[in-house]
Formats: C-alpha cells, sequence, structure tokens
C-alpha cells in the first residue's frame, strides 16, 4: 500500500512540475507576443 502511495505521489509531483513549466512557458511568451503585436500595430 505504501509503494503504491509513493508511486502516486510522484506521479502528482510529476504533473505539477509539467503544469509548472507549462505555466512559465505560457507566462513567458505572452509578453513576447503581446510585444510583437504592438510592433506591428504601429
Amino acid at each position: 500500500m505504501r509503494y503504491h502511495f509513493r508511486d502516486f505521489v510522484y506521479y502528482e509531483i510529476d504533473s505539477l512540475r509539467l503544469a509548472a513549466s507549462c505555466a512559465n512557458l505560457f507566462f513567458v511568451s505572452v509578453p513576447m507576443v503581446l510585444r510583437l503585436l504592438n510592433t506591428f500595430s504601429r
């Protein structure tokens, strides 16, 4: 039981890390896209 619980915890940590990296990419790419749109609108 403890082994399966540990696997579940590791899986949760991996999914959280993946979500954090996706959010990091999102927050990095959005200002770049907005900056590109600003340069194109002028």
